[in-house]
């Protein structure tokens, strides 16, 4: 498939690196979760 990507609709994070994710560098999607949740600034629906 041409476009890949990984996303993460709660906090809005995503990366097009499939096998990086899937080799466990979760480092991106931890960090955005975090800032959100000490934020309270969630993505919106």
């Amino acid at each position: 498939m041409p476009y890949q990507m990984v996303k993460d609709t709660r906090t809005a994070f995503e990366t097009s690196n499939i096998n990086a994710v899937m080799d466990g560098e979760l480092d991106g999607f931890i960090n955005a979760y975090l800032t959100a949740e000490a934020t309270d600034s969630w993505a919106s629906k």
